[in-house]
């Protein structure tokens, strides 16, 4: 069982993370940016949340999971952005920014997770 976790979790943060993120970007191409950013702002929480679940629920040990998650998300992110940020106007591009940043908090909250329910137990 734990080995159908560990192959099941990078395939669900990948569909997760991505379908957040094309979201946020259809968001912030079709409306206007003082309308894209507070709603992109708002549902933040759910960005984070599909950060969180695969890295917290599904993985069976969120800190390494939360690690490999990181790692990759961030490499290929920043190569990602990177190539595109000279075609990107300034609302997209903050609101790009600002879903890639609470996608890393909703990760690392993962981690911190397994901390808080060691602790409860050990108690």
């Amino acid at each position: 069982m734990i080995i159908l976790r560990w192959i099941a979790f990078l395939p669900a943060a990948a569909v997760l993370v991505a379908t957040a993120q094309l979201i946020t970007g259809l968001v912030a191409e079709s409306m206007a940016w003082w309308i894209s950013m507070p709603l992109v702002v708002i549902f933040g929480v759910l960005i984070a949340i599909a950060a969180n679940i695969p890295c917290g629920m599904i993985c069976p040990t969120p800190k390494i999971g939360s690690t490999i998650f990181l790692t990759l998300f961030i490499l290929l992110e920043s190569v990602a952005f990177l190539g595109s940020v000279k075609e990107m106007t300034w609302p997209v591009l903050v609101i790009r920014l600002y879903t890639d940043v609470v996608i890393v908090v909703g990760a690392i909250g993962a981690a911190t997770q397994e901390q808080h329910a060691t602790e409860n137990v050990s108690v």
